[in-house]
């Protein structure tokens, strides 16, 4: 039902279901056949929402393993040595030059090693599972793509041929309806001429739906079209 399908988009877009959601309902044009251009190169898929978000993944986990890196350099806290009576380094670990700090002023890595080489090769799996991931994603895009193209060249084909055998069932039928008018033949032939080309339009109708839907599927699967540059 067209109600129904027009609730379902206002819900996918966040409005009410009483919202109008076209001002202007738009209409199918049939009298142009979609066209390829010339070349489709791979940078438009980076422009696919999914390959963007996988890209940011890519760059978070990189993040994560410079945040690991980090963890191995020692840190000296400046503002812990304010509870120290002096800043030589001699006498840095006595206990005379302590005023009650609470926080360590000095983080050495040296004891917690194996914690941070395990943080750093987690960190890094994580990094090479995300690049995998969008290597794999670009792959299937690019598969996605193919196929789409060769859907669309063979409705493209199919809606040319079928529309030349509809102009001729179409010629039959007028034909007939011209000869049932001059007596030649009867009423039951021209119905039965106006039925087969009836049946050869709703092919066609059948066949602009499908070469509709291989357009749409192509520009969703290259991130929303394409701009053929001379």
């Amino acid at each position: 039902d067209l109600m129904i399908a027009t609730h379902a988009l206002n819900v996918l877009i966040g409005v009410g279901p009483d919202e109008q959601l076209l001002e202007v309902w738009p209409s199918a044009n049939f009298q142009s056949v979609f066209s390829l251009p010339c070349n489709l190169a791979i940078d438009l898929l980076a422009r696919r929402p999914d390959v963007v978000a996988s890209g940011w993944r890519i760059e978070a986990a990189a993040k994560q393993i410079g945040a690991a890196k980090a963890d191995f350099y020692p840190r000296v806290n400046l503002m812990a040595f304010a509870g120290l009576e002096s800043l030589h380094f001699s006498n840095l670990f006595k206990g005379s030059s302590k005023m009650g700090g609470l926080e360590p002023a000095i983080y050495l890595p040296i004891f917690t090693a194996g914690r941070l080489k395990a943080s750093l090769r987690e960190k890094a799996a994580a990094f090479n599972e995300a690049v995998y991931d969008y290597n794999n994603l670009l792959l299937h895009a690019a598969v996605e793509v193919a196929n789409q193209i060769i859907s669309l060249k063979a409705t493209k084909e199919n809606l040319c041929k079928q529309k030349k055998v509809v102009e001729l069932a179409n010629k039959h039928y007028r034909l007939f309806q011209w000869r049932s008018e001059i007596g030649i033949d009867n009423e039951l032939t021209v119905l039965q001429q106006e039925d087969k080309f009836l049946v050869q339009a709703y092919q066609l109708a059948s066949l602009q739906q499908s070469h509709l839907l291989s357009v749409v599927n192509l520009l969703k699967a290259l991130g929303g079209g394409y701009r053929e540059y001379e």
